[in-house]
């Protein structure tokens, strides 16, 4: 795991995929709620995205997935609910999901941003050993 002081953003063509942090939660009209942080930059870089993780998670539930690809952006679950702090088993489920991913696409170069981290109310050592484990050769975006 390689960490970098960066904006996420500018590893987009140089990264095989972007992952954003997300929840579990869909409105109403069926779109993901993408109302903080790295999910509501992807939400304003890439309009419809909210309704394809909508998508995404009535049908495949609360579990990483490809919602862009031009870039590749990948949902990376780390709460269920918006207003919940961040959960550590659902990041261990999402980062091993996501390790099988990039074995599956044969991906070598992830960007991820500190998940859990900024607005689910983590401390870096407490998911740092998570990522390690089962994402060792992730790129992290820390600004």
């Amino acid at each position: 795991m390689k960490i970098y002081r960066c904006d996420i953003w500018s590893l987009a063509d140089r990264a095989d995929a972007i992952c954003i942090t997300t929840n579990g939660l869909t409105k109403a009209n069926g779109e993901a709620v993408m109302g903080k942080g790295i999910a509501l930059q992807a939400r304003q870089r890439f309009p419809g995205i909210d309704r394809v993780l909508g998508d995404h998670l009535r049908t495949r539930g609360n579990v990483p997935g490809i919602i862009n690809v031009n870039p590749t952006i990948v949902s990376f679950p780390t709460k269920n609910d918006w207003r919940d702090k961040s959960d550590l088993d659902l990041i261990e489920k999402s980062a091993r999901k996501l390790s099988s991913m990039i074995a599956e696409h044969g991906w070598t170069k992830i960007a991820l941003p500190k998940p859990g981290c900024a607005n689910g109310g983590l401390r870096w050592p407490q998911v740092e050993p998570i990522i390690d484990r089962w994402l060792p050769s992730v790129f992290i975006c820390d600004r």
